[in-house]
């Protein structure tokens, strides 16, 4: 199988060890570029949903061996079936049979949810799409990642004079294709219309992808088969500052170019003549702001530019998948170890030094550290409980004392001072009391 086509722009990062190292490093990409597609996640939802409630067709058999081989479909020639909607929603449909989330009202539209192509495997999609003739418009164009596991096998269909299978790149004001990541884009033998509008590509870009213009040799007889983008039909280079002249001597290397977007580049036809298949054109709707599809329909309307009049369509339109929602991710099947390292964080300075004389470092077991941590909490409870305690009794003390000396114990000035000083006592342990329980919670 072959490996996803990962258009990630490598860059260094410096940093330093303890000991003063410096050490460069080479950023990789992402996880997220390797997110699974969302047609995973509905065939884990389909699997999870137990065995079929009816006798499936020996069509449906057979679709699903092939699934997993569609660019061999090809040698069984035209396509042989004829799809027919089903007449009522209690009838049979192979379609809704091989995707359960499938499931269109007789007036052709879908339901409240509605129905998305992504959520069906494009193995599976390529396989319909080369058996059958008279699909729902839904089939005709499918949006899948470039970076989807499975786009390398698709890119090996061949194209006939009764299908063919187009790939259309649309990664315009991306920063990760650059002159040297565009040369992942060779595995796309399909690839007809490229938008790299807004980039940082040059000319020596552009020679280096006509540089994966080759043919390859399988050792048998009539094996020669081509591989890169030959088919390329449509490019865009809008606003790619840092293209130059030069590009014209490569624009020739592809032999079925036929529309190129050089606008806000620094091409200049005046200093440099135009190869002389090229002229300037006229119908704009080649050209941004039409969608590049659209750009794509419009080109083959009114020229015969592909194999047959069965075309279908790959349409990459972003470097990867998002990731899976929280309805579809999925938990970690892997148990914690029952061990643990901890530092007890530093207490305040207002407690007194018999609470903070705990250990500042602990290592054990998690039924270790349960029945520690119990054990301190309440040795500190009792500790402010005391200190608390030892206060107001020295101050009932300090008014037995009074009342031999003081015979104006019972004014309301000294009353008022009674007050204030039982206060400011439970002030000092409703402090200590947050302070404790804030380091609880902490740890």
């Amino acid at each position: 199988m072959s490996r996803s086509i990962i258009l990630w722009r490598n860059h260094r990062e410096q940093s330093t060890d303890d000991a003063g190292t410096s050490i460069t490093s080479s950023v990789l990409a992402p996880p997220i570029y390797f997110t699974p597609g969302p047609y995973e996640e509905s065939d884990s939802a389909t699997t999870q949903g137990g065995a079929l409630r009816y006798v499936p067709s020996l069509s449906y058999f057979c679709i699903k061996i092939l699934t997993e081989s569609p660019e061999q479909v090809h040698p069984f020639g035209a396509p042989r079936l004829v799809y027919q909607p089903p007449a009522s929603p209690e009838d049979y449909d192979i379609l809704r049979a091989l995707i359960p989330s499938y499931y269109p009202s007789l007036n052709g539209n879908f339901g409240i949810n509605g129905f998305k192509i992504g959520q069906v495997d494009p193995r599976l999609w390529a396989v319909l799409i080369q058996l059958f003739v008279g699909l729902p418009d839904v089939f005709s164009t499918y949006l899948i990642a470039l970076s989807d596991k499975h786009l390398p096998l698709l890119q090996h269909i061949p194209a006939t004079t009764h299908f063919s299978l187009l790939t259309v790149v649309d990664l315009h004001g991306s920063p990760h294709l650059t002159d040297d990541t565009i040369l992942e884009l060779r595995a796309l033998h399909g690839l007809v219309a490229l938008d790299a509008s807004e980039t940082t590509l040059t000319a020596q870009g552009i020679r280096r992808l006509s540089g994966t213009l080759l043919w390859t040799d399988d050792g048998e007889i009539d094996s020669r088969r081509r591989r890169g983008p030959w088919q390329l039909r449509i490019l865009r280079l809008r606003n790619c500052r840092k293209v130059g002249n030069l590009v014209l001597e490569h624009l020739e290397a592809f032999p079925l170019l036929t529309v190129v977007d050089l606008r806000g580049t620094q091409c200049r036809p005046t200093n440099r003549r135009f190869p002389k298949s090229f002229r300037p054109a006229t119908d704009r709707s080649l050209f941004h702001p039409t969608a590049l599809l659209q750009s794509l329909c419009s080109l083959s309307s009114s020229h015969t530019i592909f194999s047959s009049d069965n075309p279908y369509v790959l349409y990459v339109d972003r470097l990867h998948y998002s990731r899976p929602t929280s309805r579809y991710s999925v938990k970690s099947s892997v148990v914690g170890e029952n061990t643990f390292v901890a530092t007890m964080p530093t207490l305040p300075h207002s407690i007194p030094s018999s609470i903070s004389s705990a250990k500042q470092f602990v290592s054990g077991s998690s039924d270790v550290l349960l029945r520690q941590e119990t054990r301190e909490r309440q040795q500190r409870l009792d500790d402010a409980y005391e200190a608390v305690r030892d206060n107001d009794g020295n101050d009932s003390n300090d008014d037995d004392n009074n009342d031999d000396h003081d015979h104006d114990h019972d004014s309301p000035v000294h009353r008022a001072m009674l007050i204030r000083d039982r206060l400011e006592i439970l002030d000092r342990a409703k402090s200590l009391l947050a302070s404790i329980i804030q380091e609880n919670v902490r740890i």
